[in-house]
């Protein structure tokens, strides 16, 4: 019994490993691209590094961000549930841009408003709060019903604000139900069977997408709501579907190939201050020298970024106060 229950334990532990490595991946890709973005003088779009990256990396962390949202809402009350997001996300933003005005006004670095950073820096934050309310109404008062799933989505096709929180939603509740249903365990068992045949399908499928990734797919390029002029904008909406496919399919083949390889351990860690990762590094990439080194350059800023928000995540971590209202208790 004793050997089993390690068994269980070690399986547990390789899990949050896994979990942990594939978060880390997604900051430091996100960290990479905006490097990429500020730091190089070329036009930053036409990229194919870029363009790779951006072609699923906010995907892959709203499948995660949903799947580990499933057991924090299970073992809470439906209040409990919401109070802890609040704290987790507005907290932080709130903290953030009193910190950003501060900065903003005192030494004129920043070429955005107040508004401007809460909308176009902090998107991420929102976007991950707003799913996890969608997805807790939907456990409370729909049971989560596939037909509330699939109607909100429709729904949200039409509003014409907070696109960027419009394209995570499908993959939040993807990742939720994912976890929900059970299917983690299920589609590990079939992919520990054919590993290398999986990866390479799914590999193969994002390809094959991504020949038509184009300016007009790029999310903050073409927006996401379908209804303009009066009428639905049938070309729109197929640009939503495709830029939510190519998602799925980037994000699965990263899932499935990060199984393959040994967790970096740096990553690792980075994987569990993905929050303070990412806020503190939208302060550093705009100050980089641009077309300074290209893309070599841009990974090893990328890298030492990284690091340093890591760093001072973990500092602080260790006081309570500081940790619940920067980084959300985490």
């Amino acid at each position: 019994m004793a050997a089993y229950n390690d068994n269980i334990e070690s399986r547990e532990q390789r899990r949050i490993v896994y979990l942990d490595f594939v978060k880390g991946v997604a900051i430091f890709l996100v960290v990479f691209g905006h490097c990429i973005q500020y730091g190089n003088d070329a036009a930053f779009f036409p990229s194919m590094l870029y363009k790779i990256i951006y072609s699923f990396h906010m995907p892959l962390f709203a499948l995660v961000s949903g799947y580990l949202f499933f057991p924090s809402v299970s073992r809470r009350k439906p209040l409990d549930a919401l109070l802890k997001q609040a704290k987790s996300f507005i907290l932080p933003v709130a903290s953030w841009t009193v910190i950003y005005a501060f900065i903003h006004s005192f030494t004129g670095l920043y070429r955005w408003n107040i508004p401007d950073y809460l909308a176009h820096v902090l998107w991420f934050l929102w976007a991950m709060f707003l799913c996890s309310m969608a997805v807790l109404s939907a456990r409370v008062f729909f049971n989560d019903s596939p037909i509330y799933y699939a109607g909100l989505l429709c729904a949200l096709l039409f509003v014409p604000v907070a696109a960027t929180s419009v394209f995570m939603y499908p993959y939040f509740a993807a990742g939720y139900l994912w976890h929900r249903e059970g299917l983690g365990v299920k589609t590990y068992l079939i992919w520990s069977r054919h590993k290398f045949m999986v990866t390479a399908c799914l590999i193969v499928a994002w390809l094959f997408l991504f020949q038509f990734y184009t300016n007009e797919v790029y999310i903050y390029g073409s927006k996401i709501n379908i209804f303009r002029g009066g009428r639905i904008d049938a070309g729109q909406l197929g640009l939503d579907i495709f830029r939510w496919l190519i998602g799925f399919a980037g994000g699965a083949a990263v899932l499935s190939l990060l199984g393959l390889v040994r967790p970096v351990n740096f990553l690792v860690l980075a994987g569990t201050k993905t929050l303070g990762i990412y806020v503190m590094s939208r302060f550093m990439d705009q100050l980089l020298p641009s077309g300074y080194g290209g893309y070599i350059m841009n990974f090893i800023e990328a890298s030492i970024i990284t690091a340093i928000c890591y760093g001072l995540s973990v500092l602080i971590s260790r006081n309570r106060t500081a940790n619940k209202l920067l980084l959300g208790g985490r």
